[in-house]
């Protein structure tokens, strides 16, 4: 691959982390005002293994089933 090539990848990977940063964001705020916590404060691991560490989608009630302390 060309230098000029790869550089429009990595560009374009550092602005799809800034969109996901920036969504992710978005949707730990919604779950702290809907259930008092962000996931990371109750140790949500499928949230944060779906969504800071892995890949993958979760549902809303999974999402419900997991806030549930």
């Amino acid at each position: 691959m060309l230098k000029k090539t790869f550089q429009k990848e990595l560009d374009k990977l550092a602005l799809l982390n800034v969109k996901y940063k920036e969504q992710l964001e978005k949707v730990e705020d919604a779950i702290k005002k809907e259930f008092g916590n962000y996931p990371c404060e109750i140790d949500n691991d499928y949230f944060i293994d779906t969504y800071c560490v892995g890949s993958g989608n979760m549902t809303v009630k999974k999402l419900n089933e997991t806030m549930i302390k």
